[in-house]
């Protein structure tokens, strides 16, 4: 699977990523060992230019590894991807890809608690609002692309949670 994620072939990064996501659960503590190499991978995956696709898996597999581990201080070497993974949600919004944005959202709110705490949470939730909002316009609006209505929250710092 690492031969996969830090290949050159994108649709190859998204499957691994997506599989590793699945399996967190069940292997997540058996790598604790490899901290260091699992957040390298999972930084270069969330900064990639090259794909969302790809930066939606590796929010996903991140969240649900960082969810597995036990030990606060592993959860919180960690805490710096949260700003890529925000910026993976303004990003999907500024291309048009509302859909995607919303998973990325819903992932983060439904499965982060334990990664950004309550805190952290609530200022998703507001997010989401705002993303409702601008989908329900489009739609009232008929029209198919996404409107200029900038979205973009203050991403502030946000802390895991113990």
């Amino acid at each position: 699977m690492f031969q996969c994620v830090t290949s050159d072939n994108l649709n190859l990064q998204e499957l691994a990523l997506l599989i590793f996501a699945q399996l967190a659960h069940y292997i997540g503590e058996t790598l604790a060992p490899h901290l260091t190499t699992l957040h390298g991978v999972f930084l270069n995956c969330l900064g990639s230019p090259r794909s969302s696709e790809v930066k939606i898996a590796a929010l996903g597999a991140a969240v649900n590894f960082v969810q597995c581990l036990l030990s606060s201080s592993d959860r919180d070497r960690f805490q710096d991807l949260l700003s890529l993974m925000m910026r993976t949600l303004i990003e999907a919004l500024n291309w048009n890809q509302e859909a995607t944005a919303l998973e990325a959202l819903e992932l983060l709110i439904e499965f982060g608690p334990g990664i950004i705490g309550q805190k952290g949470r609530g200022e998703l939730k507001g997010v989401k609002e705002e993303i409702d909002l601008v989908l329900l316009e489009n739609s009232l609006s008929h029209k198919k692309t996404f409107r200029k209505r900038s979205i973009s929250p203050q991403i502030k710092p946000l802390t895991f949670s113990p």
